[in-house]
């Protein structure tokens, strides 16, 4: 009964691992995004309003230094009832005069001509590619909302919790699409990596934030309204892992134009060379009563010439 106990346990333990590792959130398949004209979009449906409520956006990303050009672009976007345009934006304008501008993350609310509310990332450096997102690395970037303040977390810890202008709060509502690596205007595209895109309506808590960060996947899914793993690695559709259903659709025209599945699973290791049962003398062959693979023969005739000597001994 124990035996069979032990062994039921063993084969729980080796199912159980087997599940995480198929299941874990990873970043290998990803989508790569040219810069140029290259989005994702998602179909408006109610579900993806947030209306005058909390919210929070969260995602991977990976941007190359050799491929970042000199503007903003952005990477989640929508368009709202009252005119105005919710966005994450990431740029650099090196050359402008204030280290500030030289680099920078901001999530928005802006309309045609000005930003009314921001919470802007930079650490002021001169170089912009000191900052720590410029790296050809993947971060996790998090934003959370409320009605009086947000809160950008990049890699899981807080970077800055700001609010510029008005609140970024107001009738949020969509009627158009959402918009990833890119924005209603056709302009201003993402270049680089997206992966693990997430839209919730709550502020998800710091300790979600860091679960995320170590799994690579959401630890409470209350509120969560959009998840795109992209995961796929071929077609023209990001699937939605929400009962929603909010699948996003490659832009502007798959498959010769549009973001690039990237794969990047590393491949299995290389088994070990098997290793040679002895080491040959360098002086040739070992003699038979030394060789260690005679040496239970050895040991045997050896018991056999004792045991036949004491009855020898005996008469």
């Amino acid at each position: 009964m124990k035996r069979k106990l032990v062994l039921f346990v063993m084969l729980a333990f080796l199912l159980l691992t087997t599940v995480s590792i198929v299941f874990a959130g990873n970043l290998y398949v990803h989508l790569s995004f040219d810069g140029i004209d290259d989005y994702v979009e998602v179909a408006s449906d109610l579900s993806l309003n947030v209306g005058d409520e909390d919210f929070t956006i969260e995602m991977w990303f990976k941007i190359l230094k050799a491929d970042m050009a000199g503007e903003l672009s952005y990477v989640f976007s929508w368009y709202t009832l009252e005119n105005a345009e919710v966005y994450v934006q990431v740029y650099r304008y090196p050359i402008f005069p204030d280290p500030a501008y030289h680099s920078r993350i901001r999530i928005g609310l802006c309309d045609f001509d000005w930003d009314l509310a921001y919470i802007d990332y930079n650490n002021g450096n001169t170089d912009p590619w000191a900052d720590p997102y410029f790296d050809d690395e993947w971060h996790h970037l998090c934003v959370t909302v409320n009605s009086t303040h947000g809160v950008l977390y990049l890699d899981r810890v807080v970077m800055t919790i700001d609010s510029e202008g008005t609140p970024l709060v107001g009738n949020l509502d969509t009627n158009t699409s959402v918009y990833i690596g890119g924005n209603f205007y056709e302009g201003f595209n993402f270049t680089g990596s997206l992966d693990e895109i997430r839209l919730y309506t709550r502020q998800i808590s710091t300790a979600e934030i860091s679960y995320s960060f170590t799994n690579k996947e959401p630890q409470n899914e209350t509120n969560l309204v959009l998840w795109l793993r992209m995961d796929e690695g071929t077609g023209d559709t990001v699937y939605d892992e929400t009962a929603n259903n909010n699948d996003g659709t490659l832009m502007p025209n798959y498959p010769s134009n549009t973001p690039t599945w990237v794969d990047e699973t590393p491949p299995p290791p290389t088994p070990p060379a098997p290793k040679p049962k002895h080491k040959p003398s360098a002086e040739g062959p070992l003699p038979p009563w030394v060789d260690p693979r005679n040496l239970s023969a050895v040991f045997l005739f050896a018991l056999l010439l004792v045991y036949a000597y004491s009855q020898k001994t005996k008469f």
